[in-house]
């Protein structure tokens, strides 16, 4: 790898395309939001993007529970 490669330089596909090559793929929950418009430098939401955030909350919440569900030894 060269020197200046940093986590960021690295992509979800890598990281599971690894993660297969070793044979240690786990069960992934993939949420997304799409964003239309790319605004560099703006440090807020627009609308459509804060009225999403419910919905990419419960998801995560539903795959944490299902995960959480799977272990041996939780309730």
């Amino acid at each position: 790898f060269p020197r200046a490669l940093t986590a960021h330089d690295i992509g979800l596909r890598d990281l599971v395309e690894a993660a297969q090559l070793t044979g240690a793929l786990p069960e992934i929950d993939l949420v997304t939001v799409s964003i239309a418009e790319i605004r560099p430098m703006e440090l807020t939401l627009s609308p459509a993007v804060q009225a999403s955030l419910p919905l990419v909350r419960a998801a995560v919440r539903a795959a944490l529970a299902r995960q959480t569900q799977q272990v041996p030894g939780h309730a």
